[in-house]
């Protein structure tokens, strides 16, 4: 990642992984190809698990006139968490302490 965001040193990252930079989107005016996406959501979420960072992901975005290409590009998103960050443990995730 960049240099900016390597000494800023953030505590946690927010990633809105959106689909509207697909090319043939209806609104978004980028251009990528399913496997532009998946490069970048490899980039950003490769970079915070090797940093530690709590990642919360969430999907954004897509108005593809092919509902197949947007689904095959929103499990690539998953695919990508998932190969970053390995699988969750669901009885290891506890709820955040209570304020006080």
């Amino acid at each position: 990642m960049a240099p900016a965001v390597t000494a800023f040193q953030p505590d946690f990252l927010f990633y809105l992984a959106g689909a509207d930079v697909l090319a043939g989107d209806q609104l978004g005016r980028l251009a990528l190809t399913p496997a532009g996406v998946r490069d970048r959501d490899n980039r950003v979420l490769l970079w915070a698990a090797r940093a530690g960072l709590p990642t919360t992901l969430v999907m954004a975005g897509g108005y593809h006139r092919d509902p197949q290409t947007l689904i095959d590009v929103r499990l690539g998103t998953l695919d990508a968490a998932l190969a970053a960050f390995g699988p969750v443990d669901r009885h290891k995730v506890t709820a955040p302490a209570a304020p006080g």
